[in-house]
């Protein structure tokens, strides 16, 4: 045995053995193995930790709290969210790539288990949570982002992206760090969640931005109890400029309805046949979130037994996998041809943020809120605006097909 060492040298010796053991054997390590690694006895290993499990959910609290205090050094003098936000994703990207038995570990043993979120070790999970929603919310108060944004959906699919190419770095292989994407992942998270200023101050853009606050206000009080200064207000225009588009409150109604048929229109055009790219990713990621929620029983199996297990991505259920997730390249191809999607789209990252929202969205539906079918519903419609203009073309840069 090593004399002399202190209490806390012990424990930190027992934690750096769990760590390097538990992340290369998962739950199949023993106690026995990291005391033998730490040089201290089984009682010795008990004495500082409840359980195996204690004892693996430990490890991932010491290196949480590590991380969030460089974290917040890092974002220390960056006061523009945009950036704050990029810098929030390099750095876990960072440490999981520099640390990655610690990411063995909270990806593979820790993220999905419901007794995790029990334990003292999550509540860091949060505060690393709570920083994201902390830089959106302030983005979106000093106009940065788009005031429309769903947080928990945004958030879901900023760490679910990450969360995925972690996951496919070293489950799958599929690049030598997570941080190779760093571009690539910036270039999809950027245009869902910022501000689209120029359209916003077109004349169509405030128009649009009057429709969608009057169908906002008559949903909630009625159409005969909203007032043209509600609607201003929520627009955040004048109520003049309401009056330089729409003659009164009832032509506002009507031009409601008439924008909604119309796109009804343009939607039968394709029930049948989907022809336009767009139109297609968004076909795909609904029938995707569909098949998994109408199979809750399945869902969890998915989520719990093949995305956060290692193994699957080794096994032979993982290829047809793949194949069925990579129909989306497909779909983005065809966009770039038509010029509806930006032709510099990484296909593979955006798969990724595709089964990253998803994942982290059923999770949190699962295990931490109890939201009924419609907010669900809700969710998923927010999603699938959230991918799509994470890909697609301004549209005074589409080409002419």
């Amino acid at each position: 045995m090593v004399e002399g060492l202190t209490v806390e040298n012990k424990r930190q010796k027992i934690l750096d053995a769990a760590e390097s053991i538990m992340s290369a054997k998962g739950r199949n390590a023993t106690i026995s193995e990291i005391s033998a690694a730490a040089d201290v006895t089984d009682a010795m290993v008990y004495y500082y930790f409840k359980n195996k499990e204690d004892l693996l959910y430990s490890v991932t609290r010491e290196r949480l709290r590590e991380a969030l205090e460089k974290l917040e050094e890092q974002l220390q003098g960056i006061m523009d969210p945009a950036n704050q936000i990029s810098k929030l994703i390099w750095f876990q990207l960072y440490y999981h790539d520099t640390h990655r038995d610690y990411a063995n570990l909270l990806l593979f043993e820790c993220r999905s288990n419901k007794s995790f979120m029990a334990h003292s070790a999550y509540n860091l999970i949060k505060r690393w949570s709570a920083i994201g929603l902390k830089i959106l919310k302030n983005g979106i108060a000093d106009g940065s982002f788009r005031k429309d944004l769903s947080l928990p959906v945004v958030r879901d699919a900023v760490f679910g992206l990450v969360d995925m190419e972690n996951i496919q770095s070293m489950a799958a292989g599929e690049t030598p760090r997570a941080n190779t994407d760093l571009e690539a992942i910036l270039d999809l998270v950027q245009p869902m969640i910022r501000a689209d200023i120029p359209e916003a101050s077109s004349k169509e853009g405030r128009a649009v931005r009057i429709l969608d606050a009057a169908r906002t206000v008559f949903g909630g009080k009625g159409f005969q109890n909203a007032t043209i200064q509600e609607i201003s207000k929520s627009a955040e225009v004048s109520e003049g400029t309401i009056y330089e588009y729409f003659k009164n409150k009832e032509e506002l109604l009507f031009s409601i309805l008439k924008r909604q048929f119309r796109s009804n229109l343009d939607s039968m055009d394709e029930l049948f046949e989907v022809r336009m790219p767009l139109r297609k990713l968004k076909r795909f990621v609904r029938y995707h979130f569909t098949i998994f929620l109408t199979q809750p029983v399945f869902l969890k199996i998915f989520l719990f037994d093949a995305i956060y297990n290692p193994r699957f991505y080794s096994s032979d259920a993982y290829p047809p996998f793949k194949h069925y997730l990579e129909g989306v390249y497909d779909i983005l191809e065809a966009g770039k041809k038509d010029g509806s999607i930006r032709p510099e789209v990484n296909n593979r990252v955006f798969r990724n943020l595709f089964l990253g929202i998803f994942c982290h969205m059923s999770i949190r539906w699962l295990f931490t809120e109890k939201g009924g079918q419609d907010d669900k519903l809700k969710e998923i419609d927010d999603a699938v605006s959230m991918l799509c203009r994470a890909v697609a073309a301004k549209p005074n840069s589409r080409r002419i097909a």
